[in-house]
């Protein structure tokens, strides 16, 4: 509680109190008070928090304040602030390798190794993370939302990141991802706007269960463009149609068939990357044919 209440013009504070339930939130009692903590809310941004409990242990007890990591080993009582490190917008738990990783306001990852006053190692990132899942099948694989350029993926536990779809409409920002064990390639994507399944670079729309499905044949510039290693190729077939989605050279020689393959109408997302071919920085043309439907774009390869 942030507010007491505005008696007489007066305006009475409370420190911000945390609240902690044992029999599934009929009943509530106070565990601590913390100066500067900040509100938690489901909405994100610099204002708001968050508190969270590491799922392997529920003793330990994460938040933010406005400057700070804070947490508690009591189960949500006597919270320490760690003055070393900076306030965090997120928070995630890794059960594979008992790693935790927080996400900063500059968009650095801080990884710690389950010591809550060990170290944390930042890492730095190139976009500005909203959400984080971890496969829970593959610690090294990470999926991460982002406020304007849809999901992106890392196969090195976070170390590096490239898109992976970029393709929700009428919204990129992305605001939860979810991940369950046994759903092969299958994740699930919640924008501000939409609620998404992506699997093989299909999207459907599962708040009405049916797949978006374009009125128009279409191939999208590539993102990000110019890139380094990987990018992403969107197109739309409006009806089912053999495709082929090659790569050239400047010279015209192919170097990639990238889709060589019947496929049922719907918009689709490949992930192109260029050490798959050991490709010099360069200009390079994609090239989409469906039926009579035939584009090409340039893109562009920076090391």
């Amino acid at each position: 509680m942030y507010m007491a209440h505005n008696f007489f013009n007066n305006v009475y504070y409370e420190l911000p109190r945390i609240f902690k339930s044992t029999d599934g939130g009929v009943n509530w009692f106070v565990t601590d008070t913390l100066q500067g903590m900040k509100p938690i809310s489901p909405n994100a941004g610099p204002g708001f928090g968050f508190l969270k409990s590491m799922t392997w242990n529920d003793n330990v007890v994460f938040t933010s304040t406005y400057d700070h990591l804070a947490y508690s080993t009591t189960g949500g009582y006597d919270f320490q602030v760690r003055t070393d490190l900076p306030p965090f917008k997120m928070i995630v738990f890794d059960e594979g390798d008992g790693w935790i990783h927080a996400v900063s306001y500059d968009n650095k990852i801080y990884c710690n190794n389950g010591g809550i006053t060990n170290n944390w190692l930042p890492l730095s990132n190139p976009f500005n993370i909203t959400c984080i899942e971890i496969d829970p099948e593959n610690h090294t694989i990470w999926y991460a939302g982002s406020d304007n350029s849809g999901v992106w993926k890392s196969v090195n536990a976070g170390l590096t990141f490239s898109p992976y779809n970029n393709s929700f409409t009428p919204s990129k920002k992305v605001i939860g991802i979810s991940k369950d064990a046994g759903s092969g390639d299958t994740i699930i994507v919640a924008t501000d706007k939409r609620v998404y399944k992506v699997w093989q670079g299909l999207l459907v729309n599962t708040e009405s269960e049916e797949t978006i499905l374009p009125e128009k044949y279409s191939l999208s510039q590539n993102f990000p463009n110019p890139f380094n290693t990987n990018t992403s190729i969107q197109y739309s077939l409006s009806e089912n149609m053999f495709v082929t989605l090659k790569v050239y050279d400047i010279l015209g020689n192919e170097i990639a068939a990238l889709v060589n393959e019947k496929q049922d109408r719907g918009i689709y997302s490949i992930q192109f990357s260029s050490v798959d071919y050991q490709l010099s920085s360069g200009i390079y043309f994609y090239r989409l044919e469906a039926g009579s439907f035939v584009e090409t774009k340039r893109m562009m390869l920076l090391k």
